[in-house]
């Protein structure tokens, strides 16, 4: 009997060994190959008139080196002299063309545009995916490119799922320029960990404990950061930036929960939109003139350009 106990308990651990990872290899793992469908699948998803649109612009290539030593690059949209700058982050498993619908959102703003590729996407370098919390000290340096560029202006971070993570974790840095003078997170989640460990439970219908532990323990291994450590709210509360949180309230994906922990975590001065009958993402579509008007209130009352 004793035996038979054993051979299950090898049997279970290779089990969560192979599930974690499945785990890493899908959720932070990336390839060439997987970089180009990632590409595809931003400009799919993009309706013809934004890609119509993103196709006409007169696109500047920006790049950085990461403190990790990673070549980054960013498509930048540059408008009047002193015009602000808006910093676009997108989201899991896509490019900086996703983006396109919100880039044209700013730019009628009156704002120029930087759109990123994040680390491990895109035409950035690396192949590990930073899931916000790497991407966060990335997001200072292309602040810090805005500002080489274009000087004194003010900025705004934006972004959507991920991208949303990464410009909250950005925010809570303590080295972030006073030029930053809002942030808008449209359905970011709260903890690195806790979003893993979700999408394990709900999409791949496995036990998430030990998978995810161990998951981390080779994302901190091959890419030198452990989920645990991807506190986003932990960032939102040491911020002090005025912050607008955007939600669907049918989000399956990162749960209204997440968004309740963001906001109640954020002691800067805040405010939330909560799209009714809006999924993951689905804020903008469900209503783009309420998304727009959200989203002028809100910079209108925080972003006070005085180069004009």
């Amino acid at each position: 009997m004793w035996l038979i106990g054993v051979i299950v308990l090898a049997l279970v651990l290779i089990f969560f060994i192979i599930a974690a990872w499945k785990t890493y290899d899908i959720a932070i793992r990336t390839t060439p190959i997987a970089k180009e469908k990632y590409r595809q699948r931003s400009r799919q998803e993009n309706s013809t008139q934004f890609l119509n649109w993103y196709d006409q612009q007169n696109w500047q290539v920006w790049q950085q080196q990461s403190e990790d030593q990673l070549t980054l690059k960013a498509n930048f949209l540059a408008g009047e002299v002193d015009q602000p700058v808006a910093i676009i982050a997108h989201g899991y498993h896509h490019t900086h063309q996703q983006m396109a619908k919100y880039a044209q959102l700013f730019q009628k703003l009156g704002y120029q545009v930087l759109l990123p590729d994040s680390r491990g996407q895109g035409v950035s370098g690396g192949f590990h995916i930073g899931f916000g919390w790497q991407d966060r000290r990335d997001y200072v340096g292309w602040i810090k490119q805005v500002q080489r560029h274009c000087g004194a202006v003010p900025i705004v971070l934006f972004g959507v799922s991920m991208g949303a993570a990464t410009v909250l974790a950005t925010s809570g840095e303590t080295d972030l320029s006073v030029q930053v003078k809002a942030v808008i997170a449209d359905c970011g989640f709260d903890q690195v960990y806790t979003q893993v460990r979700h999408r394990v439970l709900t999409k791949y219908h496995l036990i998430p404990e030990p998978t995810v532990w161990l998951a981390s323990l080779l994302t901190k291994h091959f890419a030198h950061y452990r989920l645990q450590d991807g506190d986003i709210a932990g960032q939102v509360a040491k911020s002090s930036t005025p912050t607008l949180f955007i939600h669907g309230k049918e989000d399956n994906y990162v749960p209204l929960k997440s968004e309740r922990v963001l906001y109640q975590a954020c002691t800067a001065p805040k405010a939330e939109y909560l799209v009714a009958n809006a999924g993951h993402t689905q804020a903008y579509q469900r209503n783009p003139a309420e998304y727009f008007s959200q989203v002028k209130s809100f910079l209108d009352e925080y972003v006070k350009d005085d180069h004009k």
